[in-house]
């Protein structure tokens, strides 16, 4: 993905919680989400972090879906019972998942 197609995915992603911000659930079969899955299935180098590093802002907690769309849910990290409804643990999975996979960088003690 060059830098214009970047840019590009990144105009559909705030298109996408503009167009979302006030719906009660995610709109997962709206237009620009599944734009955002397609691009993130042929280019998962750049929009797996891209994702990832935006699950650590407030709010973004609907990119967890996506990752798991693009991902595949064999390849996802694992929610138990007891994790799933809690969307804090849910994301430190995938920041977790993210370093192992080598899509985050792991930061130095």
């Amino acid at each position: 993905m060059n830098e214009k197609q970047l840019h590009l995915f990144e105009m559909i992603a705030m298109h996408f919680q503009v167009d979302t911000m006030f719906s009660s659930r995610p709109e997962f079969d709206h237009p620009y989400f599944q734009t955002l899955i397609a691009w993130g299935k042929a280019f998962p180098e750049t929009v797996i972090p891209w994702l990832l590093n935006h699950l650590r802002s407030p709010g973004n907690w609907h990119w967890t879906y996506a990752l798991r769309l693009i991902v595949g849910k064999d390849n996802a990290p694992q929610v138990s019972e007891k994790q799933a409804g809690r969307v804090d643990r849910i994301i430190e999975l995938w920041l977790e998942w993210g370093k192992t996979h080598g899509y985050l960088r792991v930061e130095p003690r």
